[in-house]
């Protein structure tokens, strides 16, 4: 066997600017650069060259990051979800339930729920969706940006998923690390011009 190790650029050019508060879809194919930029804004990877400037007033915004799975804690209830993040929520429509017999649509919902009860000022939503029914989708994605608008925090969704375009502010197509395309849903698309 013969295993080689190479740098790798995976993300490269890429500039954007998102207003606070808005929701921007983050899409590209497998490889294109979508988890790592998700990384760079969490803070769990370090970019090698160029800026990341994550908040307009100077001050560290708080980040919360949803991910495909193992966002709950199967053998925990909503309410000792929400003690163990020092939080409160509203009373929910699945009560005192383990998360573990939640459907995986629910169970996403609820991760929703408790990452918006922090009053985060950035939400990164890598891929939420990938193990949901169509309709368990739509209603993901709608619930999350319908909620971050309304707490005023900046989404960026990145998924492989077009349906996540119809709660977007702006959709961002990344290839091969750089942005390739850029549009507001029902404009038209701008293609990212660069050196490379």
């Amino acid at each position: 066997m013969l295993f080689r190790s190479e740098n790798v650029v995976a993300l490269a050019g890429i500039d954007l600017e998102l207003p606070t508060g808005s929701v921007t879809v983050v899409r590209g194919p497998n490889g294109s650069g979508k988890t790592t930029l998700v990384r760079i804004l969490a803070g769990e990877l370090t970019a090698t060259a160029g800026a990341v400037r994550l908040g307009a007033d100077g001050r560290t915004p708080r980040i919360v990051t949803l991910r495909q799975f193992g966002n709950v804690v199967p053998e925990l209830t909503v309410t000792e979800h929400a003690a163990l993040l020092g939080t409160s929520l509203p009373p929910h429509e699945w009560g005192d339930q383990r998360a573990g017999v939640l459907e995986p649509g629910n169970q996403q919902r609820l991760a929703v729920s408790l990452a918006l009860a922090s009053s985060p000022d950035v939400v990164l939503a890598d891929e939420p969706t990938a193990n949901l029914s169509h309709l368990e989708a739509v209603v993901v994605y709608r619930e999350l940006a319908d909620r971050c608008r309304a707490a005023g925090a900046t989404l960026i969704l990145v998924t492989h998923d077009a349906r996540a375009e119809a709660v977007a502010d702006l959709v961002v197509r990344l290839r091969d690390g750089r942005v390739a395309e850029r549009w507001i849903p029902g404009g038209p698309e701008e293609q990212a011009v660069d050196r490379g």
